[in-house]
């Protein structure tokens, strides 16, 4: 590496620690895609007898 790149690593090390950080934890924490494919799937979810929770998303 030139120095010029190592220079600029070191001087940045604490903001590229700090994105590093910031990115795992969305990955790590983000809510997974659903495999409820249709309203009828949710319905019949729901009536099995077992404990569900739900989670609303509005992107609007």
């Amino acid at each position: 590496m030139s120095s010029w790149l190592l220079r600029l690593l070191r001087e940045n090390l604490l903001l590229i620690l700090i994105a590093v950080v910031v990115g795992g934890a969305y990955l790590f924490l983000r809510t997974p895609e659903s495999d409820v494919v249709s309203l009828a799937a949710l319905d019949e979810q729901l009536a099995a007898g077992r404990p569900t929770l739900l989670e609303f998303f509005s992107n609007g």
